[in-house]
C-alpha cells in the first residue's frame, strides 16, 4: 500500500517465478507471491504465531499505521482469493476499522493480542484517533479453513 501514514516491514519476500509473469501478477497486487521467509521471520514468535494457522500463510508483515492517520476506503479482494488477518501488538483502542456492507457502515475495535480474520472483499478502511501508533501483525491466509 502506497500511503505515506501507513508502513510495513515484510517477514518474507517474493518467490521468484518468471520474471515477466511474476511483474505482471505484482500488478495485480498478488499476495501469494510472498512466500519466501526471511531471516528475521523464521524462528521468531511471528512464526510460532503465524503457523498456528491450517492454511498456508503469505505476505507476513508488521505494520505501522501512523497516529492520527487513516487508511481510506479500498478494497483489496474477497475470500475466495485469501483471508486476511489482522493481529493488533501495539495501540489503543482508539483505531477504529470500518467496513460497509449491506449498505452500512460497520465499526471494529481490534484487540491488542487477538487475531482478527477480515473479509476485505468489502469495502474498507481504518481511522486512527490515537496520539500512538499501531503496531500489528498483518498476514494473508490462502484458504478459508481457519474461519469455517
Amino acid at each position: 500500500m502506497s500511503i505515506s501514514n501507513f508502513k510495513d516491514f515484510n517477514l518474507n519476500e517474493e518467490h521468484e517465478f518468471n520474471p515477466n509473469e511474476t511483474k505482471e501478477r505484482l500488478k495485480r497486487r498478488e499476495e501469494h507471491l510472498y512466500n519466501v521467509p526471511t531471516d528475521d521471520y523464521k524462528g521468531s514468535y511471528f512464526e510460532e504465531i503465524v503457523t498456528q494457522c491450517k492454511s498456508p500463510a503469505s505476505r507476513i508483515r508488521i505494520t505501522k499505521l501512523a497516529p492520527g492517520k487513516m487508511i481510506p476506503w479500498h478494497v483489496d479482494y474477497d475470500v475466495s482469493y485469501g483471508v486476511r488477518v489482522i493481529v493488533p501488538i501495539y495501540g489503543d483502542n482508539n483505531v477504529i476499522n470500518l467496513f460497509k456492507r449491506n449498505n452500512k457502515i460497520e465499526a471494529y475495535n481490534l484487540k491488542n493480542g487477538v487475531a482478527n480474520f477480515l473479509n476485505i472483499g468489502y469495502t474498507h478502511g481504518v481511522v486512527s484517533m490515537s496520539k500512538k501508533a499501531r503496531l500489528a501483525l498483518m498476514f494473508t491466509l490462502d484458504g478459508t479453513k481457519d474461519i469455517l
